[in-house]
């Protein structure tokens, strides 16, 4: 496990999107880096296909290096032009603010229309308006992603998009001790 898979184990909130996800069907991992998401919510649910996405190919091979489980795998791809097939659920951990604005929503509407009733969209983000904890997490952004231009939205935003989207979302903050601002987002398709 690389230090950075061993960090982001710290603050992805692991056993509350096991908790919520289906125990079967298919998900949709989008922006899932090296793989260690992915890895955690394959691994142990022997039902659930999971297929990670990544535009950065050379996180997607280590990724593959790491495939612990049969019903996993990682695909290097575009997740504006990925052709998604229909599925049970969608998670994105601190990914969306890597894409502007107007292809956060695209992305979003694109995904909607291939989750199945009552399947999830599970999202982690970071508010734009939590202060102190944005700040450290544009730090962290900085130090990962230098040359990465940031689209933060706040926890109203991302709560009117899925919600226009026909999504009833709940909002937890997770990870009270991280310094970084760290709120998921349960969406369920209505």
């Amino acid at each position: 496990m690389t230090i950075i898979n061993f960090l982001r184990n710290i603050i992805i909130p692991i056993k509350e999107i096991n908790v919520v996800l289906p125990k079967n069907g298919f998900i949709y991992e989008v922006g899932s880096g090296y793989g260690s998401l992915a890895n955690a919510i394959s691994n142990n649910y022997p039902d659930r296909k999971v297929i990670g996405l990544d535009f950065d190919q050379n996180k997607i091979l280590r990724a593959n290096c790491q495939v612990k489980t049969k019903n996993l795998q990682f695909m290097h791809a575009d997740a504006l032009k990925f052709e998604y097939k229909e599925c049970d659920g969608v998670i994105m951990s601190d990914f969306l603010h890597h894409i502007d604005y107007k292809k956060q929503v695209m992305l979003l509407q694109k995904i909607e229309k291939k989750i199945r009733k009552s399947g999830l969209l599970i999202i982690k983000e970071i508010d734009e308006n939590d202060s102190w904890r944005r700040n450290m997490s544009r730090i962290w952004d900085l130090l990962l992603y230098p040359k990465d231009a940031i689209y933060y939205r706040s926890k109203n935003d991302w709560t009117k998009i899925v919600r226009k989207l026909s999504y009833d979302v709940k909002i937890k903050r997770t990870n009270i001790f991280f310094p970084g601002s760290t709120y998921l987002y349960i969406c369920r398709k209505i």
